[in-house]
């Protein structure tokens, strides 16, 4: 056996994988050579071991021909294009092969199939059953359309190979992806026994008798203020981790949209009037009921993110105006607009990275940095999108997209 065969095998079975049958482009080929040679067989023949495999063919019906088994492949492959010009008194394996299956062949002419690598696959033969030449500007014809076969046969080879490629960067990233997550879930438990400890004494602290002194008092909020901020941000690392992983549960159901939005206006009825914020919420009373189809509860977290961030980097005594439409692919689009200083290109290209404050770490409103990255998690784990427009100096929409619901049956009693 020659010494390159054993890869020339190997490199084979990473073609043949790629052909399917039929093959539509390689079928198209051997019809164009058969009309142009004016030949009634043309076919493209994978070369292996006992067996020429037919990946495309014109005027046969077969798709393999076979040969004794003890005759290597080699035996049957030419390095350079060739003519047989009468098969009668031509001996080879290669023409007593291809006669077994195109009876009365007497002429045939091949142009090998040779790789990018040099590994040659087999060939494109046309064949006749009567004796004839090729010109010139026929052999070269022959020879061009073997490389346009190759060419076909490179494309696919090359986009499997970035697809593979492709698949495994996504699996070793999710894989990555979830043992980060389970390190993040196993230090924020860590993480939140003492901090709620901390917390509890804190507040037994405040309520001690006596009374703690005034600059006792401080720094007793201190800590309890430091200890909210931080068991917040563990919990929203925890919620992300979980999303993550997979292993938050949702519970999918039809929601009154309007229901759901004065729920959250109650919640954040407080925290506007401290900036003098004004919530402009729609008029639901001549309204046609709306229901949107989520998890409540994380709708209700989702929403009340935005509202906070609305209010929060919102100027004093701004506005936060909420809207919503819907369309006739079925999808309901509710809608934040707010007064704030809006947000640069650059900041809304890292909007949703975890951790970025896009500038403010030294602001006075506080913030992890991670909020939106888990809001936007929640929304797309819902079956939705979100998204944001912004104008510099005008404030920002930020809005989210979920799929319609019909208005829920209510079952008789």
């Amino acid at each position: 056996m020659p010494a390159n065969e054993t890869e020339r095998t190997l490199v084979l079975k990473q073609y043949e994988i790629l052909l399917p049958t039929p093959d539509r482009t390689l079928d198209r080929i051997t019809a164009l050579a058969a009309h142009l040679f004016d030949v009634p067989v043309a076919v493209i023949g994978i070369v292996d071991s006992g067996h020429i495999r037919l990946v495309s063919s014109c005027g046969l019906e077969t798709t393999e021909i076979g040969f004794a088994p003890e005759y290597p492949a080699i035996t049957l492959l030419r390095e350079a294009p060739y003519i047989v010009a009468n098969t009668k008194v031509d001996t080879s394996l290669l023409t007593k092969t291809l006669a077994t299956e195109v009876a009365g062949m007497e002429f045939y002419a091949g142009a090998p199939l040779i790789t990018v690598g040099g590994f040659n696959l087999g060939s494109l033969w046309i064949i006749d059953r009567k004796p004839r030449v090729l010109n010139e500007k026929e052999f070269d014809s022959l020879q061009h359309f073997a490389s346009l076969i190759m060419d076909r046969l490179e494309s696919s080879l090359n986009l499997s190979q970035v697809l593979t490629q492709i698949i495994r960067n996504k699996d070793a990233a999710r894989k990555t992806s979830l043992e980060q997550s389970e390190v993040i879930s196993s230090m924020g438990h860590e993480l939140r026994t003492p901090l709620n400890t901390i917390l509890g004494f804190a507040q037994l602290m405040k309520m001690d008798n006596p009374p703690p002194t005034p600059s006792q008092k401080g720094n007793i909020e201190y800590i309890l203020e430091s200890g909210w901020y931080l068991l917040s941000l563990v919990n929203q690392l925890l919620h992300s981790a979980a999303i993550e992983s997979g292993k938050l549960s949702l519970l999918q159901t039809p929601l009154s949209l309007f229901a759901i939005l004065e729920e959250c206006q109650t919640m954040i009825k407080s925290q506007a009037q401290k900036k003098n914020i004004k919530l402009n919420f729609p008029r639901y009373e001549h309204e046609l009921p709306v229901y949107v189809l989520a998890d409540e509860t994380k709708l209700k977290q989702v929403l009340i993110n935005l509202f906070t961030n609305a209010i929060k980097y919102n100027r004093e005594g701004g506005d936060v105006t909420v809207e919503y439409s819907q369309n006739t692919s079925g999808v309901t689009r509710i809608s934040i607009h707010d007064t704030g200083s809006g947000l640069t290109q650059d900041q809304l290209d890292k909007l949703f990275q975890p951790f970025n404050r896009l500038g403010r770490e030294s602001g006075s409103e506080e913030g992890t940095g991670i909020g939106l990255v888990v809001t936007k998690k929640l929304v797309e784990f819902m079956g939705g999108e979100i998204g944001v427009e912004s104008v510099v100096a005008a404030g920002s929409t930020f809005w989210i997209a979920l799929p319609s619901a019909e208005r829920p049956q209510i079952k008789d009693q």
